[in-house]
């Protein structure tokens, strides 16, 4: 038996089940505690908060009974189930009905805890309580009843076949990567530094070489990018070459799948992407092997590896085309080959008939790190030792020495070669100002705010976006109360990853998704989340913790899917609902802040401490709960949570001074003149024939407080000072309203409304009011015909927060198929008459559109609604990829349109598709929408 199993079995106390209680009893106790906490679901809970200081208070509207959500509904049922099938048909032992007991326990004091959350007086001690009212709790509740009552205890479970387990979990990722690449790379553009390693390898597939000197024009940009970017040249580089400052490595490895990219779909990024996708896949089941042959139990290195396979940083990177992931690919194959070295009893094992062939490539794979990138010199040192301990040790050392020694030679030729190329130095762009690091990039005073913020920093650390790390540092600290040989491996990664990354005086600068610099450090964190889950799973309350953190950490991964332009720098984390119920960002390194403070540390550390040290004696295990409980509260009344407050607070919470749920904001929208001409010397449009051209005259881009892109909730646009002078009934403008999944360059994907400026209709200011339903770009804009004047002083906005709009009732008008099937698709159909209200049309279309993910612009399908014949617009109508219907349901809704009559009218509707795919039209519905006030 292992040491870390030896620790968990001895601390625990078998219980038995009172013999005076049926298992009928704790079964029904606990669907009953459950099913309370379901009903409590009614409730509509704001949290309401005090505007200069964290003081929280949950209000709640009036109880309206019905459905609990079903995702977590399903999951605490389904165990509950579980639980009477495995006590009464598969002879479950006692220690199924202790592990109900434990969780129904658990159940009955967060909904008492959940109850006493309404108390202001005790939400403003413990303000964290109102994390039990989100919808992350009933999630966590949920998993407690199916994961910690059901899962196998550590030590015995049976042995998984890991061969088999690894393959398996190659099967589920790789696709799973692919599919999100395909989809990442139709909605996003190239960020940071990712262009660069592009530019590069371009100039390698075309040329032959990496001078860029011929390939800076935006017509070879746009063969990978769609706008142009400048280039991060060396200053070094030789009379009448340019390179770019970039590492090399990472360049060279993509050109074949830039070339294939290129020749097979024109779409040379989306080719270097798969690759890296392929390479994360890989690594996937690599970290599975590594950490079995490490000693941790199977079913505890399934799960770690799962938790990491599908969150961040791991789960963002996997298209990114950085050095990140091939590098770790490469240290998890020289790691996993070399684990014997790395358990408490490590010795020698052979590798086999063809060890030193072994030990070769191994050494080669490790001389291509510091080509990759120079700071993964260090690490390729680390690894190299084992190597060479393993060369040392074989039964036919010299010729592994002699092989280790012949390819680090040529190794270390290569790079002086590529160095002098690149700058005529044998140092190259390891010369401080030469590469990719400024004159002083290295400071050791850096790791006092860069090693803790590679964790805390909203932007750039990893605990933020993805708080289930914070167990790895449980797990580490366990081994290290072991004295485990693996805590020292770990360590030392951990120092040759994340600490040579602190070194560098730009640590936190960069446009990139978050944790970008603790993808290396993956390997250790993994050990220390593989040794810490069997033991927080052996507590319900612990397992508790752990499964609000995973909801919290996989609520981060499905906010960067609904709109990946705004998850670069964490953009998005304030935006996720759990922020609406507790400002987790207080806790963190904001963007702009320059230092951590020692409150941030106290407070994290107590945490961990709280979490980690759990003495016998139960008077001072009380103490240190306590501690833990009021450190929020403690920590709040600092002067870092007062400066850190107001950008931190959810714009869903409402103010606690007026208790008004929930808050308005106003607030002026910005305008851009498109057309200079038709912009006064104040900026105002002024638009007016023969001196202003046909077209858009200016734009705007809706926000919304905080964050960075409109949210869910009503809006309300006041167009003041707008004046339109034409002759009756003659179309001077439109005032339109784009909403987008991408940003402008990358596609003209919308759905848009137009709203015509119609002259002897339409005069003096007038308001527009729409709901968003999901995070999404807004423009606003307006065209001028040519006709008439128009005028427009500004735009003020109105936004009420709302993150549950209600839906409408809908009745079905009039179903109209479309026969026809010839290409390209053609259908209009007339709604004649139709009354005053609100509507909605869907295209019921079906086909094979999945190739069309490979497509670098796929032809869109194009939707209309006519209310008004032409020269007007149509009142609504999109452009939008035929990708979305290879989605599970994403494509009917993305395809639907919505519009409002004010008047009976007749009413147009049109579909036209002029591309490859093979797509058919089925037929149109017209439903009526009725909001029904409750």
């Amino acid at each position: 038996m292992s040491a870390a199993r030896n620790l968990i079995v001895i601390r625990k106390r078998h219980i038995k089940p009172p013999a005076s209680r049926s298992f009928r009893v704790d079964l029904g106790l606990a669907a009953g505690f459950f099913g309370a906490w379901l009903a409590l679901c009614g409730f509509s809970p704001v949290v309401a908060a005090a505007m200069d200081e964290l003081r929280l208070a949950v209000r709640n509207g009036p109880y309206r009974p019905q459905w609990p959500p079903l995702g977590p509904a399903a999951i605490g049922i389904a165990g509950l189930i579980l639980s009477l099938i495995r006590h009464h048909f598969l002879g479950a032992g006692s220690d199924l009905q202790e592990r109900l007991q434990r969780a129904t326990l658990l159940a009955g004091t967060l909904l008492a805890l959940r109850l006493l959350a309404l108390f202001d007086p005790l939400v403003y001690i413990f303000p964290f309580l109102t994390i039990l009212w989100s919808p992350h709790a009933l999630w966590a509740l949920a998993l407690v009843f199916l994961g910690y009552v059901h899962l196998p205890s550590l030590g015995t479970q049976k042995s998984l076949r890991t061969g088999y387990v690894a393959g398996a979990l190659l099967a589920v990722c790789l696709p799973l990567y692919v599919l999100y690449t395909l989809y990442f790379c139709q909605v996003t553009m190239l960020h940071g530094d990712q262009g660069q390693y592009l530019r590069v390898t371009q100039s390698l597939v075309h040329d032959g070489d990496m001078d860029l000197a011929n390939n800076l024009g935006f017509e070879n940009v746009r063969e990978f990018h769609v706008m142009d970017f400048g280039l991060n040249s060396t200053p070094s580089a030789p009379e009448g070459k340019i390179y770019s400052r970039h590492p090399i490595g990472l360049s060279i490895a993509l050109v074949p799948a830039y070339s294939w990219g290129l020749e097979v779909w024109e779409n040379p990024r989306l080719g270097a992407a798969l690759f890296i996708a392929l390479l994360g896949g890989i690594c996937v089941p690599l970290l599975f092997l590594y950490m079995t042959r490490l000693g941790v139990e199977p079913s505890a290195a399934l799960m770690a590896t799962g938790l990491i396979a599908v969150t961040g940083p791991f789960f963002y990177y996997t298209n990114q085309i950085f050095p990140e992931i091939p590098a770790l690919l490469i240290v998890l194959v020289v790691l996993l080959s070399l684990a014997h070295w790395q358990t408490p009893r490590g010795a020698y094992r052979s590798m086999g008939r063809w060890e030193t062939l072994k030990i070769g490539l191994l050494t080669l794979l490790l001389c291509c790190l510091p080509i990759i990138h120079p700071r993964l010199g260090p690490l390729g040192l680390c690894c190299g030792s084992i190597v060479l301990l393993q060369a040392w040790h074989s039964e036919k050392r010299r010729s592994a020495l002699s092989v280790i020694f012949l390819i680090v030679v040529a190794g270390l030729c290569a790079i002086i070669a590529y160095h002098y190329t690149f700058s005529e130095d044998w140092m190259g762009p390891l010369r401080p100002g030469r590469g990719p690091w400024s004159e002083n990039p290295f400071a050791m005073d850096t790791w006092r705010i860069s090693l803790p913020g590679h964790w805390l920093h909203a932007g750039t650390g990893i605990l933020l976006t993805s708080p289930i790390y914070f167990f790895s540092l449980f797990g580490l600290l366990t081994l290290a109360r072991l004295r485990d040989r693996r805590v020292l491996i770990a360590t030392i990664l951990y120092a040759a990853t994340a600490g040579i990354f602190g070194l560098h005086t730009l640590w936190s600068v960069g446009h990139d998704l978050p944790g970008r610099f603790m993808m290396m450090a993956l390997a250790p964190l993994a050990i220390g989340l593989a040794w810490a889950l069997p033991v927080l799973m052996r507590r319900a309350t612990t397992g508790f913790f752990l499964a609000i953190a995973l909801t919290i950490s996989l609520e981060s991964v499905i906010q960067t899917l609904v709109l990946p332009e705004i998850g670069y720098n964490g953009n998005n984390l304030l935006g996720r609902s759990i922020n609406r119920f507790y400002p987790l960002q207080l806790h963190f390194l904001g963007k702009g802040q320059p230092d951590l403070s020692m409150l941030d540390l106290v407070f994290w550390g107590v945490l961990a401490g709280a979490l980690y040290l759990r003495p016998k004696r139960i008077g001072v295990r009380a103490a240190a709960i306590a501690a833990a409980a009021l450190v929020p509260l403690l920590w709040s009344q600092s002067n870092v949570a007062a400066s850190r407050w107001k950008s931190c607070r959810s714009p869903y919470m409402s103010d606690l001074s007026t208790q008004v749920a929930p808050m308005v904001f106003k607030f002026n929208v910005p305008r851009e003149a498109v057309d200079e001409s038709a912009a006064d010397a104040e900026g105002r449009l002024r638009a007016r024939p023969g001196h202003t051209k046909a077209g858009k005259v200016d734009e705007s881009r809706l926000f919304t407080p905080l964050l960075r892109a409109p949210y869910p909730g009503i809006y309300r646009l006041h167009f003041h000072g707008l004046h339109v002078d034409a002759p009756r009934d003659r179309i001077a403008g439109h005032l339109t309203r784009s909403r987008r999944y991408t940003v402008k360059v990358v596609s003209n994907w919308r759905t848009s409304t137009n709203l015509p400026l119609i002259g002897g209709r339409m005069d003096g200011d007038h308001s527009l009011i729409f709901r968003i339903d999901r995070p999404l770009f807004c423009d606003v804009y307006t065209t001028y015909t040519g006709t008439g004047e128009l005028a427009l002083d500004g735009i003020r906005a109105t936004y009420i927060p709302l993150p549950y709009l209600p839906e409408p009732e809908i009745s079905e008008v009039e179903r109209v198929s479309h026969a026809a099937r010839d290409r390209p698709i053609r259908a209009v159909h007339r709604f004649p008459d139709l009354p005053p209200g609100n509507y909605r049309v869907r295209y019921d279309l079906a086909g094979s559109t999945f190739s069309s993910f490979f497509e670098r612009h796929p032809a869109p399908i194009r939707t209309a609604v006519y209310t008004l014949p032409p020269p007007a617009r149509p009142f609504t109508q999109g452009a939008h990829p035929p990708w979305w219907l290879s989605i599970p349901f994403a494509g009917e809704e993305v395809y639907e349109l919505r519009f409002v009559l004010d008047e009976p009218q007749d009413v147009h509707v049109l579909l036209q598709y002029d591309g490859e795919a093979d797509l058919d039209l089925k037929e149109i519905v017209l439903f009526r929408e009725t909001y029904v006030h409750r």
